[in-house]
């Protein structure tokens, strides 16, 4: 439902091309703090990566825009452990373990996400739950 649209964040992020977007909700929370956002453009793609704090957490969101639609392929993490897959709110959302780091990949049509922090495997479900 794009619920988050009308947050600073992702009119920042419309008006540097990456539009509609989903964000975890968590993010914007009074335990969040965005520390910087940078931006690199390709032949075929724009990509955000948001550096953040949540918590005693530290981390990064990527996104990805593609000027076309992003297959759904499964991406490959040859260190995954602990994998799970959740719905929220109508998207398949993965999170898992990779090198000691709490991992979130899920695509939205022509936009791909992964978020990768400190939180352990449990932190990062929770937080993801929170997409929106």
């Amino acid at each position: 439902d794009y619920e988050l649209l009308g947050t600073e964040l992702a009119e920042e992020l419309k008006e540097n091309g990456i539009y509609p977007i989903l964000l975890p909700e968590a993010l914007l929370s009074d335990e969040s703090q965005i520390t910087e956002i940078e931006y690199q453009s390709g032949d075929v793609h724009i990509e955000a990566t948001i550096n953040f704090v949540y918590g005693k957490e530290k981390g990064f969101v990527s996104i990805t825009y593609y000027d076309q639609i992003v297959e759904s392929g499964k991406s490959e993490y040859p260190n995954a452990k602990y994998e799970t897959t959740l719905d929220v709110n109508g998207i398949q959302v993965h999170i898992f373990e990779q090198n000691k780091k709490g991992t979130i990949t899920f695509k939205d049509g022509q936009t791909e996400y992964t978020i990768i922090s400190s939180m352990n495997v449990e932190q990062a479900i929770e937080f993801a739950k929170t997409i929106k």
